[in-house]
C-alpha cells in the first residue's frame, strides 16, 4: 500500500546535503513551519520554496538520528495552540539561511482557538531522509527550548572544550563552545555552545553572563556582548577565582585568585616584620638627669629593679606596667632581653621572675662587681619566654655584698646636656 503521509527533500535541501556528504558546510536547520494546505490536502514535490499556505513557524526543539535507520533525522517541534482555529495538514524545515530544505503532507489536526474554550499545544514530528555521512546541524533559541534533555546539557555546567571546528568522532552529547574564529561546519556559528546529539551538531545562542565551566582547562568562563571571558573576579564584577599557592602569595602579582586566611596572616607577619623595630615594647628605669638608680640593702636576697617609663609600644600586644611589673594581657611566646647595671656589689645573678606564676622564666648570664670600686657591670637575661595571658613579670637581682646608692647605677651628671639617666632596660618582642 502506498505511504499516505511522508517527507520529501526540496531541490534546495538536496544540494545542501550533497555539500554536506562533500566536505562542504553542514546542513543547518533552524526552524520547523506547520500550514494548513490552503484547506485542503497537500502532495509534497520537491520544487517547493516551502508551505502552501503557512500558518506558524518557530524554533527546532529536538533532533535524533533514528539508530534503526542512520539515514533517518527526526525533527521536532512544537505548534502552540494559540495560532488556531487552524487546522494543520502540511510541514515544512527551513535552513538557517531561511531556504526551505524539505516539506511534509500531515494528517489534518485541528487546533482549536482560544475563543472555542480549549487550547492545546501540538508536538510534530519531522523525519527527514538524509545521507549517514551528511552532518546536520540544528541551530535552536535557548529561550525557546522545551525538549531540553533531548538537546542540551542542564545550563551552566562543564563544556569539553573551546573548538574551532567540531571535534572529530565525537561521543553523544558532547558539548563544546565555539571559538571566535571558527571553521568548517561551526564557520557560521561563533561564539555559540554546540552539542552533538548523536545524529547531529545542534548550537545555540548563550546569552550574556552564561557561565560555562571549561574541562579543559578547569577555568569557568562567562558570555560577554563580544565572546567569553575568564570568569574572574574584579574590583566591579563578581566571579570565581582559585586559591593561591603560598609562592604565588609571596610574589604577589596575581590579581584573578585568592589567598587563604592564613596565607593572609602570615603575609601581613612578614611584612610588619620588615617594617617594623626589632622589639615591640621597650621600658626604661628613666631618672632625672644626675639621679643615681638606688642601692642593694641586703645580701642573697631577690630585689626588684625599678621599671618606669614605657619608652616604645608597638601596640603588637597588650601589656601593662604597675609597681615596676609588666602583665602581659595576651597569651603567647615571647622574645626578652633585659640589662640591668651593677656597682660595688660582688657577685650578681639576674633572672625574670613570673610573679603570678611563682616561678623564674629566664636565667640571666652571671655577672661579678668588685666591692668598694665605682667600675660598672651589668646584669642580663636574654631568652625566649611562653606564658598564659594576664602574667605578671619582674626582673630580679640577686648581690652577694649589700652597698648603698648607687649599688644599682650611678648617673651620668647629664643635667648640663638636658637628658635623663636611663637605667635598667626590658625589651620584649612577640614571635
Amino acid at each position: 500500500m502506498p505511504q499516505t503521509y511522508y517527507s520529501v527533500v526540496t531541490l534546495t535541501g538536496q544540494a545542501k546535503i550533497a555539500a554536506a556528504i562533500s566536505g562542504g558546510p553542514g546542513l543547518e536547520i533552524s526552524n520547523i513551519a506547520a500550514g494548513d494546505g490552503n484547506g485542503a490536502a497537500v502532495t509534497p514535490v520537491v520544487t517547493q520554496p516551502g508551505l502552501v499556505r503557512e500558518v506558524w513557524r518557530g524554533p527546532v526543539v529536538s533532533v535524533t538520528r533514528d539508530p534503526a535507520a542512520p539515514t533517518q533525522v527526526i525533527v521536532r517541534g512544537t505548534i502552540p495552540g494559540t495560532v488556531g482555529p487552524t487546522t494543520i495538514r502540511e510541514l515544512a524545515l527551513f535552513a538557517s539561511d531561511g531556504s526551505c530544505i524539505a516539506v511534509a503532507n500531515w494528517p489534518a489536526t485541528e487546533i482549536a482557538g482560544s475563543g472555542e474554550g480549549a487550547v492545546t499545544d501540538i508536538d510534530v514530528r519531522f523525519v527527514l531522509l538524509v545521507d549517514s555521512a551528511a552532518e546536520v546541524n540544528i541551530h535552536v533559541s535557548l529561550a525557546s527550548l522545551i525538549g531540553v534533555a533531548n538537546l542540551l546539557r542542564p545550563p551552566f555546567i562543564a563544556v569539553d572544550a573551546f573548538a574551532d571546528a567540531p571535534p572529530s568522532s565525537p561521543a553523544a552529547g558532547a558539548l563544546v563552545v565555539v571559538s571566535a574564529t571558527p571553521t568548517g561546519a561551526f564557520a557560521a556559528i561563533p561564539h555559540r555552545l554546540a552539542q552533538y546529539t548523536g545524529a547531529a551538531w545542534s548550537s545555540v545562542v548563550a546569552p550574556v553572563n552564561t557561565i560555562v565551566g571549561n574541562a579543559a582547562d578547569g577555568i569557568y568562563y562567562r558570555r560577554t556582548s563580544s565572546g567569553w571571558v575568564p570568569w574572574f573576579p574584579s574590583q566591579i564584577l563578581r566571579g570565581l577565582a582559585r586559591a593561591a599557592t603560598d609562592l604565588e602569595t609571596d610574589g604577589g602579582t596575581e590579581d584573578s585568585i585568592y589567598i587563604s586566611p592564613r596565607q593572609l596572616a602570615r603575609k601581613l607577619e612578614a611584612v610588619v616584620a620588615a617594617g617594623r623595630l626589632p622589639w615591640d615594647v621597650i621600658i626604661h628605669d628613666e631618672k632625672t638627669a644626675g639621679s643615681n638608680a638606688g642601692d642593694f640593702s641586703a645580701i642573697n636576697t631577690w630585689d626588684a629593679r625599678e621599671l618606669n617609663t614605657i619608652a616604645y609600644d608597638s601596640d603588637t600586644f597588650e601589656f601593662t606596667l604597675a609597681a615596676n611589673r609588666v602583665t602581659l594581657a595576651e597569651a603567647g611566646t615571647y622574645l626578652v632581653m633585659a640589662r640591668a647595671p651593677v656597682i660595688g656589689i660582688g657577685a650578681c645573678k639576674t633572672r625574670l621572675r613570673n610573679i603570678t606564676a611563682g616561678t623564674t622564666i629566664l636565667n640571666g648570664a652571671n655577672t661579678h662587681a668588685a666591692q668598694y670600686t665605682t667600675n660598672q657591670s651589668e646584669g642580663t637575661v636574654l631568652g625566649v619566654i611562653t606564658v598564659a595571658a594576664g602574667q605578671a613579670l619582674e626582673l630580679q637581682q640577686w648581690s652577694s655584698q649589700a652597698t648603698v646608692n648607687p649599688g644599682s647605677g650611678k648617673g651620668a651628671n647629664t643635667s648640663g646636656a638636658g637628658l635623663a639617666e636611663i637605667f635598667t632596660q626590658l625589651m620584649i618582642r612577640k614571635l
